[in-house]
């Protein structure tokens, strides 16, 4: 079963499926594959992020990759990863959320909120007006009755074995769309030194997960101080790659995709955040691009 067919028709990989080849026996599956592509020309044939540039340059995330959101603390990282559940649980997808700082009930309105379009706090105070009322009523109403995916969010995910646990007893009941995990940096891995601990995140992000499950992870992550000092003039091209986050390189060793946010004084104003293609492995790279941050979301 190929990558671009399970990217299709959302079939995942079976746990310890083997993956080995003998590529002389492949031609006609290799052919075959291409003829999917070439029909697919010009098409988003993977997981769509909600962010059409963006998905028009990647094609959309595909099964092993690991997609990196790196940024500072108040970049909006959760954010853009909220942006994308969005999107992909309008789409009906399966996704697995593992939040390490959000509980599950902030998550739960985060999400709810961008749906409906109707800001959080609102929701966590209590004021919504009549309108508003009765529209959270037919949209919870909708959810009841199918219309969305299935987003199933652990707040406690602790560690790579709960995860990889949870993810394995949901896929024998369904397939899953891909995996989120809300500041990963958060996680129990084995080091003595946090850099360590952190390479062994980033290697199991993608080695555990997106390649054991054949499942795009998308994961956020904190960019160091040295990140701030080295793009202190807003002018400047923004600088980042594994090294700007905390635990050395391996994120930019281990991942397939990765974006850097930031905010600068200039933008500031306008709700702007700057947000880099700083590494696609599959493709041009260093593309920047501007997002319009709605606070009230």
């Amino acid at each position: 079963m190929d990558i671009m067919r399970q990217a299709i028709n959302g079939v995942p990989r079976l746990d310890g499926e083997q993956r080995s080849r003998d590529l002389s026996e492949t031609t006609d599956a290799f052919i075959e594959r291409y003829h999917k592509r070439a029909l697919h020309k010009g098409k988003i044939i993977g997981l769509e992020t909600g962010f059409p540039e963006i998905d028009l340059h990647t094609k959309g995330l595909m099964p092993q990759w690991l997609t990196v959101i790196q940024g500072r603390n108040g970049q909006f990282k959760s954010w853009v990863m909220a942006h994308m559940i969005k999107t992909m649980y309008k789409q009906k997808k399966t996704i697995l959320v593992f939040s390490c700082e959000m509980s599950l009930e902030e998550f739960e309105t985060r999400i709810h909120s961008l749906v409906m379009g109707i800001s959080p706090r609102l929701l966590d105070t209590g004021e919504l007006i009549f309108n508003e009322y009765n529209q959270m009523q037919t949209y919870m109403q909708e959810v009841k009755e199918g219309k969305y995916g299935r987003l199933i969010i652990n707040d406690n995910p602790n560690d790579f074995d709960v995860i990889s646990m949870e993810i394995a007893n949901h896929l024998q009941k369904y397939p899953i769309a891909a995996v989120f995990i809300d500041a990963a940096y958060g996680l129990n891995a084995p080091g003595k030194t946090d850099t360590e601990r952190f390479n062994n995140i980033a290697k199991s992000c993608k080695m555990d997960i997106a390649k054991k499950f054949n499942l795009p992870v998308i994961v956020s992550i904190q960019l160091n101080r040295d990140f701030d000092k080295d793009n202190s003039d807003g002018k400047k091209a923004i600088v980042a790659d594994g090294r700007s986050a905390y635990g050395g390189d391996a994120w930019n060793q281990y991942a397939d995709v990765m974006f850097v946010l930031r905010r600068t004084k200039e933008h500031e104003p306008f709700h702007f955040n700057d947000f880099k293609l700083s590494k696609f492995r599959h493709g041009e790279q260093g593309i920047d691009y501007m997002l319009k941050i709605n606070l009230k979301e």
